[in-house]
């Protein structure tokens, strides 16, 4: 009785809750929470234009809605693109590598300045989670 209790524990857990990294339950959120944070995108104009960096933003793993705003600011000239980035990700395609924490968002960053064509990416304030 006490296996079958552990297999509907395990199960009850993979459906209801992503497993944070470390994995301390306290910091696990449920499979409808969304991570939800802003950004300062620079695209270089002359070499891609800012749609077609923004397909690629949105197809990184987990990212799951890439709504812009045009940026005001001083760096604006023909040949770059500023705008201010509101990035939801979805947290669940990570269950498979071990679970999802605030530190991944460093990674998608990372990943977002190395699509060619953007001269920088810029995290704006702080990251929130969302219940769906």
């Amino acid at each position: 009785m006490i296996k079958l209790t552990n297999i509907l524990k395990e199960i009850l857990d993979e459906i209801a809750y992503i497993r944070p990294k470390n994995n301390n339950m306290a910091e696990a959120v449920t499979k409808s929470t969304i991570y939800k944070f802003k950004g300062l995108l620079s695209v270089n104009a002359s070499k891609r234009n800012k749609e077609e960096v923004l397909s690629d933003i949105r197809s990184l793993t987990g990212i799951t809605i890439v709504s812009t705003k045009p940026a005001k600011g001083e760096n604006i000239t023909p040949q770059t693109d500023e705008s201010v980035l509101s990035i939801k990700v979805d947290p669940h395609p990570y269950i498979g590598k071990g679970g999802f924490g605030k530190e991944d968002i460093k990674d998608i960053i990372n990943d977002i300045r190395k699509i060619d064509g953007v001269n920088s990416f810029k995290q704006i304030g702080n990251v929130e989670l969302k219940g769906l």
